[in-house]
């Protein structure tokens, strides 16, 4: 059963919550908390997001985290470059990181939308385990209101911790989020990207293991190929090199922990898989012009 929308005085608006060192440690932890209420024919989406958050419709978005968007009103439309789907209340958009999406209210009716992003080793894991997020979907929300509420209150306190607590809430989300409904089959509209070549293979296991001590020889390996062949591969698709994706997926990692946490620039150089802060600031000055130490200080 859809829990009816009932207007409150609970506060829209939303929170971009800080990611410390020890936050990261945690291994699940939250980004992002919100709830707003856009009225038929409002422009959409509402501004003031951060880089990495921000996205209209023409260009849509691909997030490093983990999210879902509860639909309490109205209805609208969810896109990935694969599919599209209408969405209306008592929906939950599940959103898996890496993704482009794109999605908007119908200007007729708006639509009221709560949501929640979060990442972490941990969450990377049950995803890897099939268990969240294996793939984009719109599914029954049932319950998440109570869930939402509960982070959004806390979230939105004056000196709110991004502690596991939070945390526990955020998975808790997630968890009801991917619950089939009781009273009907799991049928739940998954949108699974089309059968993955070596290269989408090579490619989404650098994006989730960067991280890592990585070679082309262990990428290789972990599609169950040989170096030669997934190098050729690469080649006649146009991709460029194995390494110049692994470069560029660490370079990301080091830009968002240089903007939300205080971890100094050799401290991130060993969390993004690089090793040493020579590694980092060469291949970070390669990509972006500009040096990590440079970076952080335009952002702050």
């Amino acid at each position: 059963m859809i829990e009816p929308y009932r207007v409150t005085n609970e506060p829209t608006g939303f929170r971009y919550l800080r990611v410390e060192p020890a936050t990261l440690r945690q291994e699940l932890y939250v980004t992002s908390v919100g709830k707003f209420d856009h009225a038929a024919g409002q422009p959409y989406p509402h501004p003031g997001h951060p880089d990495g958050y921000a996205f209209d419709w023409k260009r849509g978005r691909v997030l490093g985290d983990f999210a879902v968007v509860y639909l309490s009103r109205g209805a609208g439309t969810f896109e990935t470059k694969t599919s599209r789907t209408r969405c209306r209340q008592g929906d939950a958009l599940i959103i898996p990181p890496g993704l482009w999406h794109r999605y908007r209210p119908d200007p007729a009716t708006g639509w009221c939308e709560h949501w929640v992003c979060a990442n972490g080793e941990y969450l990377h894991r049950l995803r890897a385990k099939g268990m969240l997020f294996t793939a984009a979907a719109v599914t029954s929300g049932t319950g998440l209101r109570e869930w939402h509420r509960l982070l959004w209150t806390q979230a939105r306190r004056p000196k709110a911790r991004n502690d596991l607590t939070l945390a526990a809430c955020a998975l808790g989300f997630f968890s009801q989020a991917a619950r089939p409904p009781s009273d009907h089959p799991p049928t739940r509209r998954p949108w699974t990207q089309s059968a993955g070549s070596l290269v989408e293979a090579a490619r989404e296991y650098i994006y989730f293991n960067s991280h890592r001590p990585l070679t082309v020889e262990l990428i290789a390996r972990h599609v169950g190929t040989s170096r030669r062949t997934l190098e050729r591969q690469y080649a006649q698709t146009g991709a460029g090199q194995i390494a110049r994706d692994l470069a560029t997926r660490r370079v990301e990692r080091a830009r968002q922990l240089l903007t939300e946490t205080g971890m100094s620039v050799k401290e991130i150089a060993y969390a993004v898989g690089f090793g040493d802060s020579r590694r980092l600031i060469r291949n970070f000055s390669a990509q972006t012009g500009t040096t990590p130490a440079a970076f952080r200080s335009a952002k702050t």
